[in-house]
């Protein structure tokens, strides 16, 4: 990876810059300190790409009619979901079931409200950007 290191040059007291290319940002520092004699304030990294990730809660039931189509709904529930990202550039990873454990609060649980568990569906979408 390559990093611009900012910092303080050891030998004049000016504020400077370096590009070091490193694994990491402490390997940058260690590089700024020993070849550039430089008191290294902070680093940024230049030109590398990573992952972005998008998740988008949809309902854990969907709802028709009678005499809707019943053999195709889902599918074209989520492709719905899925398009609509797409076109923006998030690209479809995966579909998630989350569990969620709900414990009443204080009068809930004076009055004997059961804890009761929910289930929700999370679609997980990713973008590569530039950093």
């Amino acid at each position: 990876m390559r990093f611009r290191v900012s910092g303080v040059d050891a030998r004049t007291g000016d504020d400077v810059e370096v590009e070091i290319e490193a694994d990491s940002q402490k390997e940058a520092f260690e590089i700024a300190k020993q070849r550039h004699r430089l008191f290294p304030k902070s680093a940024a990294t230049l030109g590398g790409s990573r992952w972005v990730y998008k998740m988008v809660q949809i309902p854990p039931m969907i709802e028709i009619t009678g005499g809707a189509a019943q053999g195709t709904v889902a599918a074209a529930f989520l492709e719905a979901v899925v398009n609509d990202d797409a076109e923006t550039g998030w690209e479809f990873l995966r579909i998630d079931e989350i569990g969620v454990r709900v414990i009443p609060g204080c009068l809930g649980w004076l009055f004997g409200a059961p804890v009761y568990h929910l289930l929700y569906y999370v679609v997980t979408f990713r973008q590569w950007v530039d950093v």
